[in-house]
């Protein structure tokens, strides 16, 4: 009878070797976490709940970064945008001796960092590229790289960060922020400032990553240099008057001087 009973416990899927409690933390783990395979997860289960938790939210991200890309962009790069401009804000008013914080200029960034470095460059370098140049081999990397330096940083990227800065701030709307585009090319060297870093960045961004990280890893960069890229377009605002000393600043209200 005891044979008996043991062999039906086998055969229903119960082992007596192997304890409740362990059954119950056990089976959740390679059942909630759909990305591992069961191999993958019996080996986590071993290194212990922090790797199991570890594993499972890095699972959860990548999931949720190719199931939504565009939200998940939208999400990524505004927050990004926003906190770079707070950054470079916060550093001006230390410099000039002001406390006055732009939110039109941060909504400026918030707008630009969503639409375009977000939602835009997703379906741009994820969608458009491959079609046009391939992907996975070296010159499809070279292609792609040219192509985002030569065309879309100068004619699509840097332009409409400065046309959404001219429009919300009302600085002479379209024309007066492609006119400031014009003048940080000519007078402070944003060109060169740019290729300098999205060049070897890009490298990276179509060799090793993988394309649901891209835009993140893009993101990632961006942050430092949309301090920069703020910075620099609101020298155009910043006027010193040589003479006397003095430091005036074009905000949204108009022009105040310290």
């Amino acid at each position: 009878a005891l044979a008996l009973s043991y062999h039906h416990e086998i055969a229903i899927g119960f082992t007596p070797s192997v304890c409740t409690s362990t059954r119950l933390f056990h089976q959740p783990t390679v059942s909630t976490n759909k990305l591992f395979n069961r191999k993958q997860a019996k080996n986590v289960y071993r290194q212990g709940p922090l790797k199991i938790a570890d594993a499972i939210s890095i699972g959860t991200v990548s999931n949720f970064y190719q199931s939504f890309p565009y939200l998940a962009a939208f999400c990524t790069c505004s927050v990004k945008a926003s906190a770079a401009d707070a950054v470079a804000q916060m550093r001006e008013r230390k410099k000039y001796g002001t406390d006055v914080f732009q939110k039109p200029r941060n909504g400026a960034f918030i707008i630009y960092g969503g639409f375009y470095t977000g939602m835009t460059q997703e379906y741009i370098y994820n969608h458009v590229m491959p079609l046009l140049f391939g992907d996975g081999t070296v010159r499809s990397v070279v292609l792609k790289v040219c192509f985002d330096m030569l065309v879309i940083l100068p004619f699509l990227c840097l332009p409409v960060a400065y046309i959404v800065k001219g429009v919300v701030l009302q600085q002479g709307g379209v024309l007066g922020g492609l006119q400031r585009y014009k003048t940080d090319i000519m007078e402070r060297g944003l060109l060169q400032r740019s290729w300098s870093l999205w060049a070897p960045v890009q490298c990276l961004t179509f060799s090793v990553v993988p394309s649901h990280f891209r835009i993140p890893f893009i993101a990632v960069v961006s942050f430092f240099w949309l301090i920069i890229l703020s910075r620099i377009s609101n020298n155009s605002d910043v006027v010193e008057e040589t003479t006397k000393g003095d430091v005036c600043i074009l905000t949204p209200d108009g022009l105040s001087c310290e």
